[in-house]
């Protein structure tokens, strides 16, 4: 409850579905007297609280959201498979099960759709939002307003690849803090620093080598961003 706090059972799954600017914070008393992070405005919207206890050692975990708009479950165990969110999601892109293969046969039959918008479809791959799917052609050297339709079997296996290569490389920087996201430490991530085409109109094309200019594109409702020179 906001304000409180509840504890946790094992028996239990937590579902957070962070929305805009929902974040978990992971707080213990060591960590709250040299964190000076969570001190971080963006950090004090706590809407609920959680206690885990493990023999003697008790952390804390918040869910601050300034809009208002995560959304949280508790629900059983068994109940997992036929939740109706969870069973509707797409392959895991850094998981063993995101072969060329999948990636393949569940973008494909959107033979119409804009690349963009199809890589965000989380019924066919889970977790690639709008700045991923602007990074994630560029570094396949393809146009993100390319229809599915059109991509030849080099252009699919290289962004199979660029998929995986991408997203770990935002893992290993703590995601991108393009606004309000922060990490369990309530620290910014890092990866916005080394966006290539996200939010750079008008700029010079980082890649060796081309001097193109990064242009703003609109893609159903969303934004994308590519070079006009290196991308195809």
């Amino acid at each position: 409850d906001e304000g409180g706090g509840e504890r946790l059972v094992a028996d239990k799954i937590m579902l957070v579905h962070l929305k805009m600017t929902g974040h978990l914070l992971v707080k213990n008393e060591k960590q709250k007297t040299k964190n000076k992070h969570f001190e971080d405005r963006v950090n004090g919207y706590i809407r609920h609280s959680w206690f885990l206890k493990k023999g003697k050692q008790e952390v804390r975990l918040d869910f601050s959201d300034l809009r208002k708009f995560g959304k949280i479950e508790l629900f059983d165990w068994e109940n997992l498979a036929d939740h109706s969110t969870l069973s509707k999601l797409g392959v895991e892109p850094l998981s063993r099960d995101f072969t060329l293969e999948k990636f393949t046969d569940g973008l494909k039959p959107k033979k119409k759709s804009a690349l963009h918008s199809a890589l965000m479809d989380q019924n066919k791959i889970a977790g690639i939002g709008n700045i991923y799917a602007s990074e994630i052609p560029f570094e396949a050297g393809v146009r993100p307003g390319r229809k599915v339709g059109t991509l030849k079997k080099t252009e699919w296996k290289n962004l199979h690849k660029q998929v995986v290569k991408v997203l770990q490389k935002a893992v290993k920087h703590r995601g991108t803090s393009d606004s309000d996201y922060r990490d369990v430490d309530g620290a910014p991530g890092g990866f916005q620093k080394l966006l290539k085409v996200y939010g750079r109109t008008g700029q010079k094309c980082k890649r060796r080598s081309c001097d193109g200019e990064i242009v703003r594109q609109k893609i159903g409702q969303r934004s994308a961003f590519y070079c006009n020179k290196c991308q195809v």
